[in-house]
């Protein structure tokens, strides 16, 4: 191994946010460890060697700090992360029978989780403003 990457998102593993809220040198919490030939685990990288690594070595610690550097103004003058979508009249959401499209059931009635008070009152009719403002009141 060569090399690995922390991530709090395994499909986006670029994401550095961890980096960027955290301070410098504050690194998540992990350890590596490699299988020997006897089956025994060895330690081979640590949150404490990176730490002492940083310490020990005045140039690493310069190009971290650079590194920390880039960071902060990638996330100030990068591209920032939207949504973007639009607003469709809702529809009647429908149980699919046996999974088919084709043969559908009863209506799923629309509902929270059971945490924010799960039943709303509310069916396919009620209007699109409505059903954002009762999620909204939800457990507030």
């Amino acid at each position: 191994m060569n090399r690995f990457r922390f991530s709090n998102n395994r499909e986006y593993y670029f994401e550095t946010d961890y980096l960027a809220e955290k301070q410098a040198y504050q690194f998540p919490g992990y350890r590596i460890l490699a299988l020997q030939p006897d089956g025994s685990w060895k330690e081979i990288g640590s949150t404490k060697t990176a730490k002492q690594l940083l310490a020990s070595k005045p140039k690493i610690k310069e190009a971290s700090e650079q590194l920390h550097q880039l960071i902060v103004a990638l996330s100030e003058e990068g591209p920032r992360v939207s949504f973007i979508g639009r607003f469709i009249k809702p529809v009647t959401t429908r149980v699919f029978l046996r999974g088919s499209p084709e043969t559908t059931g009863d209506e799923v009635v629309l509902a929270a989780v059971s945490i924010l008070d799960g039943d709303l009152e509310m069916d396919s009719s009620t209007p699109d403003p409505e059903r954002r403002k009762r999620f909204a009141a939800c457990r507030s």
